[in-house]
């Protein structure tokens, strides 16, 4: 067949689109409609959120508008909310070559911290983080690596200096932002915490980790009442969350 045009620029937030992709476990192709969300910006990608419904086994489906132009390629689900899907913006298309060789750079670099990680050499996890932060100074993962080792090495301020750097990047990175308040919490900076974790909610509003996480930041300020009302969230959310279940039992 004919291949589909790319539209051009990027789609307008509140704008309908159209998802073909794969159905659940190869049950054939499948049709869903909703609305741009938002334009994200993903570290040092942008992405494009949509509402509408998708399936496991969507990836590298068409995101199309309206007029059936191509402007986004299926990339994830965001598994804390529901219809909180990202595409990969089509004009990425023109840019395939240049992007692989960006994403082997970095996917050598995130190899060799892992490594470093699981042989606990926190020494030389460090300085790799340190060289990528210099090589790729918009990756939040180098910054949020660089975080890890700094932790490791007992340098608390340090490291939550790195992960609100690793944020500034990613402000919707759940795991950078948990860890960072978890890094606050250590250093008795309760109230910030608390702070830096609503923020994250006002962007991730059905994320039952930042719940979680809020809950335990509440508990520990003593304010009972907004614990239990975080811990029931997550339980909402996600009626099997265990340690939430617990703090309010």
């Amino acid at each position: 067949g004919k291949p589909l045009p790319v539209a051009a620029g990027e789609p307008v937030v509140g704008s309908p689109v159209i998802v073909v992709a794969q159905g659940y476990f190869g049950s054939g192709p499948m049709l869903s409609t909703g609305v741009v969300s938002g334009l994200r910006q993903r570290g040092r990608a942008e992405a494009i959120q949509f509402s509408a419904p998708i399936a496991p086994g969507a990836t590298g489906g068409a995101l199309l508008d309206d007029e059936g132009s191509l402007v986004g390629i299926i990339d994830y689900q965001l598994r804390d909310g529901q219809n909180v899907n990202f595409a990969a913006p089509a004009r990425w298309i023109n840019e395939i070559e240049a992007r692989v060789a960006a994403q082997k750079q970095l996917a050598e670099a995130k190899q060799e911290a892992a490594r470093l990680w699981r042989e606990k050499n926190f020494d030389d996890l460090e300085r790799h983080s340190l060289d990528w932060t210099k090589r790729m100074p918009d990756c939040p993962e180098a910054w949020h690596w660089l975080g890890i080792a700094q932790g490791m090495r007992e340098r608390p301020l340090e490291a939550e200096q790195s992960l609100l750097r690793a944020l500034k990047i990613d402000p919707e990175n759940i795991q950078i932002r948990i860890g960072a308040a978890r890094l606050m919490m250590f250093q008795n900076q309760a109230a910030p915490a608390r702070e830096l974790l609503k923020a994250g909610l006002a962007l991730q509003q059905e994320s039952a980790s930042l719940w979680q996480q809020l809950g335990e930041t509440e508990y520990v300020l003593g304010n009972l009442d907004a614990a239990k009302l975080a811990f029931e969230t997550v339980v909402r959310i996600d009626p099997w969350a265990e340690q939430a279940t617990r703090r309010l039992a």
